[in-house]
């Protein structure tokens, strides 16, 4: 088999910045993170990619590799969980854990080490770095060496080794009272939000549920994906849910914001969500279709049934990855949709599959309203 071309492909992204959602509590991190088109895309190659479910097919390999970019543009790290489960599935009984309620994060070591890389010079690394060495190379029973290496970190002369971490990262002395503690954690909070300019944030958990509830409704959320059949306008949701459209506008785009972490626009919506259904790769079994003749491109040396995982998830995934689906098809498909030619002919033209033609008629519709 060949190797597939790899080129740069991926300017197609929008990323999500991670203070849009880093101040919610973990469940709602989560609810608005896997209703992300990406996510529901590419989370389960990323998985294979995390558990080193590696093959001797390039082509696998690469689509790991990719869904596993694609995912940390919106903040995504390892292990990733299918978009269908629910949080109560995930962290059952721990509502109230202090870890879960996004107040408090431990710092793991890859966050200790992404700290350093980020924050020190050149010279207190490599200083680091050899002491690392050296400890590696010591025996558990070492004590000896052990104890010597201890004396070289804490006693020698190394450039950078007094200063402190960045201000959030401290340590917390647990024979202090209760009081104390409390009263040194919020000093250091409100210094920090102070120094940055950051305002203080009250979480409301209700109205993140009410967004959501105005997202699944609008877009067809169910079961993990999205369904163009279970969409409903914001007519017919202020209808169900008694509330008036303005309301229920403000709440999508403000789920729409957590989610994709943009501003609403019916360009940004098409970007990142009703493109991949137009063209099969989310809401359908199906994967993408031909456009026109002889724009119809191929994953050299890829069959079906030469790939050990699931076939329709990886040729779909692989198609965005190796440019299949391309910003000229991107350009083409919508340069059609804002065209004068009706919708029907766009499905006929670039072959798609018959349910686009809602699709693509509820996108008109959106050019015309906000959202």
């Amino acid at each position: 088999m060949s190797e597939p071309k790899k080129h740069n492909s991926l300017s197609w992204v929008i990323p999500r910045p991670q203070e849009v959602i880093a101040h919610l509590p973990l469940q709602y991190q989560w609810e608005f993170t896997r209703r992300h088109a990406y996510y529901v895309m590419f989370w389960a190659p990323s998985e294979m990619h995390v558990l080193n479910q590696l093959s001797d097919e390039p082509i696998e390999e690469y689509v790991r590799e990719i869904s596993k970019i694609i995912l940390a543009q919106i903040g995504v790290s390892s292990p990733t969980i299918p978009p269908d489960r629910e949080w109560n599935d995930i962290a059952p009984g721990d509502e109230w854990s202090p870890w879960t309620s996004g107040a408090l994060g431990r710092i793991g070591l890859r966050g200790l080490a992404s700290a350093l890389v980020t924050t020190q010079s050149k010279d207190t690394l490599k200083s680091l770095s050899l002491l690392l060495w050296d400890a590696s190379q010591l025996s558990e029973s070492d004590i000896t060496g052990q104890y010597r290496l201890l004396r070289r970190i804490t006693e020698g002369d190394y450039p950078g080794f007094d200063s402190l971490l960045p201000k959030l990262i401290v340590s917390i002395n647990p024979a202090s009272s209760e009081a104390a503690i409390k009263s040194a954690i919020k000093t250091i909070v409100r210094d920090y939000r102070d120094e940055s300019g950051m305002p203080s944030t009250r979480i409301r958990a209700d109205k993140f549920d009410e967004y959501l509830r105005i997202w699944d409704l609008r877009e067809g959320w169910n079961g993990g994906t999205y369904e163009g059949s279970k969409a409903s306008k914001l007519e017919q949701i202020a209808v169900e849910t008694g509330k008036n459209v303005s309301t229920i506008r403000d709440h999508y785009k403000a789920a729409f914001r957590l989610i994709t972490g943009q501003e609403y626009s019916p360009e940004i919506y098409y970007q990142v969500l009703r493109y991949f259904q137009i063209l099969g790769l989310i809401g359908s079994s199906d994967g993408p279709k031909p456009r026109r003749a002889g724009r119809t491109k191929s994953v050299a040396g890829v069959n079906e049934s030469e790939l050990s995982v699931d076939a329709n998830t990886l040729a779909n995934v692989a198609a965005r990855a190796n440019g299949i689906l391309d910003e000229d098809d991107n350009r083409i498909i919508i340069e059609a949709i804002h065209s004068d030619k009706s919708t029907a002919d766009i499905v006929a033209e670039f072959d798609l599959e018959p349910h686009v033609f809602g699709l693509i008629e509820d996108f008109r519709e959106r050019l015309s309203e906000s959202p």
